[in-house]
């Protein structure tokens, strides 16, 4: 029989029902509904949220037969039926505050008549909202509610003049939770990002979030050991069909696919969406696929905004400022830290360490493979210099010349980047340091270090290749023969001979107003 698995978003029952393949993560779910009430976990899109709501409800629906052979079938659980409100907002799409009323009243009507009860929907939400949890609860069992996507409303209107309206309407409809407490025997909320100082939660003390605990760290995605156990007829369906050993084969998997870690001390995990594709297309065919699922467009315009440059601002920590005020997100004054915090709730960076400082604790993030990270290489240079730039094509130009030493073919295509470029305000050094710094750490981010310290002086790029290594000086409206003579006189080259590789000093110099490079030269130090 062919191997298949399916990568869309079926429900819980429709994976047991129809055989297809299940990676067990009740012993995680067991664990929450037996040690409290309220639960909100953060996750990035695509990796699993939906189906796990979708457990959690056949769970609390009784649904035993499903479970044969899953971990909390062999519990104590006893199994009985609640009333389930399951609410998922990435259905909807309102605009204002009056819309999102009215779509969730419509919806929670409908959950209402499944239990044979009707609602009064001329009365305010959160009346219509308390009205439906004491209808029910006095159904069979206390109500669970189960809320998918919370935070879709508000991110997909951050530059809607009714945004404020959305966030009132929320408010007032989750604060219904916590105000029918007694009535509830189980809430869980997941979402992509954590976010604070909006009053959505307003009150909702109660709500224990397990976004970085140790304990739920791998809830969502698989483990090493989940993988291999899992998905072994699919691994040795790829070895063969790539024609790798099995060491080198898991190795590459995990250099694509793994890396993302939810806690400071947990476990790494993959990412079901690309594990799941990559399998179904053979496992042969080593490209990103989680990439492919999602709109950068916040993302790349908060970059754009903070002049994000790869090589030099993701050296630095953040603070453990897990959650933060998303809609500072579309004010000018954004900072780099913000960013680096959405990237992380949002997959595109993971925790790489910590460390403990004062009362605070600092977080090291990096990409956590190479699926993301030649994605966002890719979405930064094409935000960079536009959409007619490739810029996978174009990072592999540049590092073909690189390797090979030819400047003119690596400056050619830098420049047809540059050419693309388009600021609201007169660039300066440092905007054209962002751009090359980028396109540096993407050809290979281990070699690249911005503004490298010397005894003379700073370096403003330094990019080791195995078999050499270039200093980059750069300098607006000047002559390249000063930026050249910096490197010269100030001995940069001097700390790297001893690594016995050709250095090739670049001076670069910057047109404000061409936006492009205006000129270069070059000179090598063989001894």
């Amino acid at each position: 029989m062919a191997l298949s698995i399916r990568v869309s978003d079926p429900s819980f029952p429709d994976i047991r029902k129809t055989g297809a393949l299940y990676v067990d993560k009740t012993q995680y779910l067991y664990r929450m509904i037996s040690s409290d009430k309220m639960f909100f976990c953060a996750r990035p899109r695509r990796f699993g949220k939906t189906l796990l709501v979708s457990t959690l409800e056949a769970i609390f629906q009784g649904k035993r037969e499903l479970f044969k052979g899953l971990y909390i079938d062999s519990t104590n659980y006893d199994w009985k039926t609640y009333p389930v409100v399951h609410i998922d907002f990435g259905g909807c799409e309102s605009k204002n505050g009056n819309e999102l009323a009215f779509w969730l009243k419509d919806i929670l009507s409908q959950c209402a008549a499944s239990y044979g009860k009707a609602l009064d929907l001329s009365r305010p939400l959160h009346m219509v909202f308390a009205n439906l949890i004491t209808a029910l609860a006095g159904y069979e069992n206390n109500v669970v509610i189960l809320i998918d996507e919370y935070d879709r409303v508000i991110s997909d209107n951050l530059y809607n003049p009714e945004l404020s309206n959305l966030q009132q309407v929320l408010s007032s409809f989750y604060s219904t939770i916590k105000a029918c407490f007694s009535k509830l025997r189980f809430v869980f909320l997941t979402g992509v990002t954590k976010y604070a100082k909006l009053s959505v939660f307003s009150g909702m003390n109660n709500l224990r979030d397990i976004s970085m605990s140790d304990d739920y760290a791998a809830m969502f995605g698989y483990t090493q050991e989940e993988l291999e156990q899992n998905f072994a007829p699919y691994i040795k369906r790829g070895m063969e069909n790539s024609g790798m050993y099995r060491d080198a084969y898991l190795a590459k998997v995990k250099d694509m696919y793994d890396g993302y870690k939810f806690s400071p001390y947990g476990e790494t995990v993959y990412n079901p969406v690309s594990v799941g594709s990559f399998f179904d297309d053979g496992g042969r065919t080593f490209r990103g696929y989680w990439a492919d699922t999602g709109n950068t467009t916040l993302l790349m315009d908060v970059a754009r905004k903070v002049n994000f440059n790869l090589a030099s601002d993701l050296e630095g920590p953040v603070s453990d400022s897990f959650s933060f005020d998303i809609t500072r997100l579309v004010r000018s004054d954004v900072s780099s830290s913000e960013l680096k915090w959405l990237l992380y709730q949002t997959g595109y960076l993971t925790i790489s360490r910590i460390r403990p400082s004062g009362s605070v604790v600092l977080y090291y993030l990096a990409f956590p493979n190479m699926e993301v990270a030649q994605a966002f290489s890719s979405n930064l240079l094409t935000m960079y210099a536009g959409d007619k730039v490739d810029g996978g094509s174009l990072l592999a130009m540049m590092m073909d010349g690189l390797e090979r030493h030819d400047l003119d073919t690596f400056m050619t295509y830098l420049k047809g980047a540059y050419a693309s470029l388009s600021y609201p305000t007169k660039p300066m050094e440092f905007t054209f340091s962002t751009v090359l710094g980028t396109v540096l750490y993407f050809c290979d981010p281990s070699a690249v270090t911005p503004e490298e310290h010397t005894s003379e002086g700073r370096i403003d790029m330094v990019f080791r290749l195995e078999k050499r290594i270039y200093l980059f000086e750069l300098k607006v409206d000047q002559d390249p023969d000063v930026a050249l003579q910096q490197i010269k006189d100030k001995h940069y080259a001097d700390r790297f001979k001893a690594e016995g590789k050709p250095i090739h000093l670049v001076g670069i110099s910057f047109s404000s107003e061409t936006r492009n490079i205006s000129g270069w030269k070059s000179e090598d130090v063989l001894d």
